[in-house]
């Protein structure tokens, strides 16, 4: 190899090297001006969102499915108490009521964080309130709060 090949290879290498540099200093201009992710700020989304559009067009139901799962908690949490109140309700309709069934609707209530005296007085409020005449057999909150 002669001298000219060693010195044309010297530069070659210091062209690329300056041009990888050169590319490397456009690549973070063009993220700055926020054209292009690159190397100091991920993406808020993946690649694969794109293709969002075409499932929606292929699978029509998983987007109603997807819907449903975004349901807010506190609407959620509503239900759920209705669900436990209805079934205390049903509990106290009984008779004779059962203290069992209604500690156990109670330790769900207290599970969840709830004020089970306070469900079961306003249960017992509202029960009372359509049929009084049963108010001799309601057991006392003494007789049903859970442990």
């Amino acid at each position: 190899m002669s001298g000219w090949h060693l010195l044309l290879g010297g530069v070659a290498l210091v062209g690329i090297a300056a041009a990888l540099y050169g590319l490397n200093r456009l690549g973070l201009w063009l993220e700055d001006r926020g054209w292009l992710y690159y190397r100091r700020r991920r993406p808020s989304s993946s690649p694969l969102s794109m293709w969002v559009a075409m499932q929606q067009y292929m699978e029509p139901g998983v987007k109603h499915v997807r819907e449903a799962g975004q349901e807010s908690k506190e609407e959620d949490h509503q239900a759920s108490k209705e669900r436990l109140v209805s079934g205390l309700l049903a509990c106290l309709e009984a008779d004779p009521v059962n203290p069992e069934h209604v500690r156990l609707y109670l330790a769900a209530a207290q599970e969840a964080s709830w004020d089970c005296e306070q469900l079961y007085a306003d249960a017992v409020r509202v029960h009372l309130a359509a049929r009084p005449e049963r108010s001799a057999q309601m057991p006392t909150l003494e007789d049903v709060m859970p442990d």
